[in-house]
């Protein structure tokens, strides 16, 4: 629910201000820094609104949930809720620890094995811990 709070919220602030400004970044660019956070995570830099490479890390906590935040409550979310699940985003962020960092870390152990790795992050699902908190066991 986390991710889905992040990505609607910020999704809904972006679409308000594109219809007023227009779009400002060309698709090649968009392109790029899609690229960039897949390979990288959340260590990668991309090419904002403002023409500047940013830090994804220090952008997601500078501007991004901000947005975020911005689109729930224009969506009248109870704020009780938009800071529960912003509040999952911002530890991962802040931890920089995501689903796929875990997975890296995991299959860096020396008895990992995909199917270790997938019945501990299966696990660590079902705990209903927010993966910022998971383990690596």
């Amino acid at each position: 629910i986390a991710n889905a709070a992040f990505y609607y919220g910020l999704s809904k602030d972006l679409c308000d201000e594109i219809m007023t400004t227009g779009i400002p970044l060309d698709f090649a660019q968009a392109k790029d820094n899609f690229y960039q956070a897949a390979h990288h995570g959340l260590d990668s830099h991309i090419i904002w609104f403002d023409g500047e490479k940013h830090g994804l890390q220090k952008l997601l906590q500078t501007d991004l949930l901000a947005r975020a935040r911005k689109g729930l409550q224009s969506l009248a979310i109870a704020n009780a809720d938009i800071d529960t699940y912003l509040g999952i985003i911002e530890q991962r962020i802040a931890n920089k620890q995501t689903g796929s960092q875990w997975q890296r870390q995991f299959m860096q152990l020396p008895q990992a094995t995909l199917k270790s790795m997938t019945e501990a992050y299966l696990a660590h699902q079902y705990s209903e811990i927010p993966v910022s908190q998971w383990e690596l066991n």
